[in-house]
Order: C-alpha cells, then structure tokens, then sequence
C-alpha cells in the first residue's frame, strides 16, 4: 500500500502548491517522506483495520463459492471413477463446474477492485489531513514547493521538513519512525491481499 500513497502523494503535493507562484529565482523547495507520514497517523491503524474487516467480509463470500466448487468437483470424481455415470451427465456436471470457476474468477477480480476503491475512499481524510499540515508548514516557513523525498535525486537535510510537519500533526518524530520501522513496528501493516485462485487449477 505504500507505493500507492507514495504515487497519490506526488499528484497530491504538486497539487497543493499549485497555488504558490513559482519565480525562476528565490524558489525554496521542501521535502518530506509522504508514505511514512500517513502510515504514523494514529488514524492509519483504524483506517487499515476497516480496511481489513471488509476484506474478510468479501473473503466469506468467496470462500462460499470455493467451498460448493470443491465439493461438487470431489462427487464429480467419485462418478467418473464409478464408471456407472451417464456420459452425457458427466459432461453437463463438468459444464456446470466451469460455470462456477468463471464466477469465482469474476467475483475474485470484483473483490480486488472493491479492496482499491475502499482503500482510495478511507485514505482520503488521512491524506488531506497531511497536505493540509503540509501547506500550512510551507506558508510558515516559505516554501514554494514541497515534494515527496522519493522523486528527489539530490536534497539537503536543511530542506527537510518532514519533522515540522508532524510535529504539526502530533505524531511521532522522523527519527522515532525510523526506529520503530527497524525494530519491527506496528506502522508496518500492509493491506491483506487478494489470495490467488484456489480452484480450477
């Protein structure tokens, strides 16, 4: 999930000074880690645990499809390895099972758009809470463009002004998040993903 607030942060940033007009001379330029910022809201956590909750939601709707797969393809084995069954009946039954593998697949591909568009709709306030702690920091201390550290291939630490805004933002300092991440932290949660297609194969 991280790549995905990281490309959302450039847009969002570049966006944000849009208004600030930018002189060829006395341009000063700003950068932070946007990724790490959102991931150190105390609001993160609650919006990643909603965010894993719904998948289970749809998880058990797909399960229940996997489950009717396995075992109407279990009793279709057990009437070809008879020997007894009508050939007509086996091959409508392997139809019918086709039928069913296209839906999981169909319902598989629904549930990973559901997961990205719920993702996008929760990360919005967090998102605008950090670019308006952003704006507000560059206005203070006039910058006239802050970037995401990630797009920048030279930067000096006197630009950083990751610290200034979390302090707005009353989370944990640069330094701590970085410790924290080392040492295994909790603001290391991903979003669950999509398991891959268990049946058919």
């Amino acid at each position: 999930m991280t790549s995905r607030i990281l490309k959302n942060a450039v847009l969002s940033l570049l966006m944000l000074t849009s208004s600030y007009c930018v002189k060829s001379q006395g341009v000063k330029i700003g950068y932070l880690n946007y990724g790490n910022v959102v991931l150190d809201l105390p609001e993160y956590k609650v919006m990643n645990d909603s965010l894993m909750s719904y998948y289970l939601t749809l998880q058990e709707d797909l399960k229940k499809i996997e489950d009717d797969y396995i075992a109407k393809q279990t009793e279709l084995n057990k009437k070809i390895e008879s020997g007894n069954q009508n050939k007509r009946l086996i091959e409508l039954e392997q139809y019918a099972l086709e039928q069913l593998q296209q839906i999981y697949q169909f319902q598989q591909r629904e549930n990973e758009e559901k997961i990205a568009q719920k993702q996008e709709e929760l990360l919005a306030p967090l998102r605008k809470k950090v670019d308006d702690a952003i704006e507000a920091i560059a206005k203070e201390k006039g910058f006239t463009l802050v970037l995401d550290a990630s797009v920048i291939h030279y930067k000096r630490e006197a630009d950083d002004v990751e610290n200034l805004v979390r302090a707005k933002l009353k989370v944990i300092t640069k330094e701590e998040s970085e410790k924290k991440r080392k040492e295994g932290g909790d603001n290391n949660v991903e979003t669950p993903p999509i398991p891959k297609n268990t049946i058919g194969n």
